[in-house]
């Protein structure tokens, strides 16, 4: 567990109307499954932490390596992403790849904590 989740952990605890699920299951000695992390407003709400660690940065630097060397439009220094493809007449292609590539690990995280608050439900 990160410092993130377990400053997380300890606000959730703080408050009266929320359980954080782990601590419920150990204290009935009960099986855990792949649950949700927390209940909240009084087991109204089943709430998931993802704290996303994948960096996309270095994918997103690949493409755009790959853009520089097939395209030929060389830059220094920084420049962001929407100004360097504005003059290609694909840019609108290339701008949904460049969001799939950041979007990616996003997708799976969402994707593993639905499954996981339905689950706890």
């Amino acid at each position: 567990m990160d410092n993130f989740e377990q400053f997380f952990k300890r606000f959730i605890n703080q408050l009266s109307d929320c359980k954080v699920l782990e601590d419920v299951f150990n204290k009935h000695h009960l099986r855990q499954f792949s649950n949700a992390d927390y209940f909240l407003k009084n087991r109204e709400i089943v709430a998931e932490l993802k704290c996303l660690e994948q960096d996309s940065m270095p994918k997103l630097q690949e493409f755009v390596d790959e853009l520089k060397e097939t395209r030929g439009k060389i830059f220094f220094g920084e420049m962001a992403f929407d100004k360097y493809i504005k003059d290609f007449p694909d840019k609108d292609k290339l701008n949904k790849k460049a969001i799939k590539i950041v979007t990616h690990a996003l997708k799976n995280d969402v994707g593993k904590a639905n499954k996981q608050i339905l689950e706890t439900k």
